[in-house]
């Protein structure tokens, strides 16, 4: 894990000496990666404060592993074992407590609609059984606009309230009162 934005050197001791305060084995780099020196054991407080002095220009640092010498480039302190371990027992209660959140939702949820059941609220499936007409959708199947389908179903029905057709009112014609009423013969009568 190597920065975006280089280090400058009191940034890099304060990572180095972190790094040496949880037992690791820091090591100046420089900006490329390539390192100042490796340093075979582990160096002391005021070591690490002169490698600034005579390294100025390694601002990057890396973990010695001990065995192999290689160095691994890091920006930040790795957590220790002690960090990781609290951190996965906190994600196994976070995982817990969801769990658990979960399971009482699903029970509150049963017990709410046992009650409606009880009281006769029909579940959303049956509702939905009941009251599928406009999810039907029959004026596609006559290949007709909705307002169409039930301008027509209104004409054939004669504006009558039905239970599967819905409420329809049958309009009277408008008459201008002040117009006279014309007979069949186009005369004013």
């Amino acid at each position: 894990m190597t920065s975006e934005a280089p280090m400058n050197s009191h940034q890099a001791y304060l990572l180095r000496y972190a790094l040496l305060v949880r037992g690791y084995i820091p090591a100046p780099l420089y900006p490329d990666g390539t390192p100042a020196f490796v340093p075979r054991s582990l160096p002391t407080e005021s070591g690490i404060r002169t490698w600034g002095d005579f390294y100025g220009r390694a601002t990057a640092t890396g973990i010695v592993d001990p065995i192999s010498l290689k160095i691994t480039p890091v920006d930040e302190v790795p957590p220790s074992e002690a960090e990781l371990e609290a951190r996965r027992i906190a994600a196994e209660n976070a995982r817990a407590e969801a769990i658990k959140a979960e399971e009482r939702a699903k029970r509150l949820q049963y017990r709410g609609g046992a009650q409606r059941r009880a009281r006769g609220i029909p579940t959303r499936a049956q509702w939905l059984l009941e009251h599928s007409k406009t999810r039907s959708e029959p004026w596609k199947a006559e290949d007709v606009s909705k307002a169409t389908y039930y301008r027509r179903l209104a004409r054939a029905t004669g504006g009558v309230k039905s239970a599967d057709q819905g409420l329809h009112v049958q309009r009277q014609p408008e008459q201008n009162i002040n117009e006279p009423e014309k007979t069949a013969e186009g005369q004013n009568g």
